[in-house]
């Protein structure tokens, strides 16, 4: 909808490490909002939807993080992956002249757009436990790609930066089995606030406006209607 991004979340883990303190967290992490370029023949395996230009970054170094939990890495058994993996949880709170807002698409007032979200350690070759981002098993269109490099080479990309399907890899475990980046896109500005529609007091979660005026609603009137006859 039209309302901004203006907070991130994500999930990721130390691989191998199973303590609920990090034992480096990264330096900063990179994230971008890139365009999406659809799959161009869904028939064929080989080809799939990928990010396509970069349109927004944040290089966010005051993120903010808390122990989540442990979970289970579904490659255990192969070498360098440990079970009860400790599991982090990060997020990036923007200022307002950061927020990201969307461009809807001129025929369906919406846009599909991707997220990447990247670690970024100045010192490389200090990094005791490489962090990774957690997946989970819900996809939208296509699986989550890893990003390989930009088309022209830089890294970290930059606005603007392109990305061909050669130099993405699907995310799969084991072959075949579809894969989807761990995170929340989040907001402060509530819902309808500025354009509330007439009627429209309830949805699914009892007490909150879901932009349209349906049985709910009704149901919700008629049971004040009752309780106010009855008193």
């Amino acid at each position: 909808d039209e309302r901004p991004i203006t907070d991130i979340h994500w999930w990721g883990s130390f691989i191998g490490w199973t303590q609920p303190v990090p034992p480096q967290l990264p330096d900063a992490f990179h994230i971008g909002i890139w365009t999406d370029v659809p799959d161009p023949n869904k028939a064929d395996p080989a080809d799939w939807s990928h990010p396509g230009t970069l349109v927004w970054e944040n290089y966010c170094e005051s993120f903010v993080w808390n122990f989540a939990g442990y979970d289970l890495d579904p490659r255990v058994g192969e070498a360098g992956h440990q079970e009860d993996e400790a599991c982090f949880q990060f997020a990036q709170f923007l200022s307002q002249d950061e927020w990201f807002y969307q461009e809807p698409n001129e025929m369906t007032g919406k846009n599909v757009y991707w997220i990447s979200i990247a670690a970024v350690y100045n010192n490389p070759d200090t990094i005791p436990y490489p962090w990774g981002w957690k997946t989970r098993p819900h996809f939208f269109n296509d699986d989550a790609v890893r990003i390989l490099a930009t088309d022209d080479g830089t890294w970290p990309p930059a606005i603007g930066s392109t990305l061909a399907m050669a130099n993405c890899d699907p995310v799969e475990f084991p072959d075949g089995i579809s894969w989807d980046l761990s995170f929340e896109l989040t907001t402060n500005d509530p819902a309808y606030k500025d354009d509330p529609i007439p009627g429209d007091i309830s949805g699914p979660v009892a007490g909150e406006p879901d932009g349209k005026v349906d049985l709910i609603d009704l149901s919700v009137i008629a049971a004040n209607w009752l309780e106010i006859a009855l008193l």
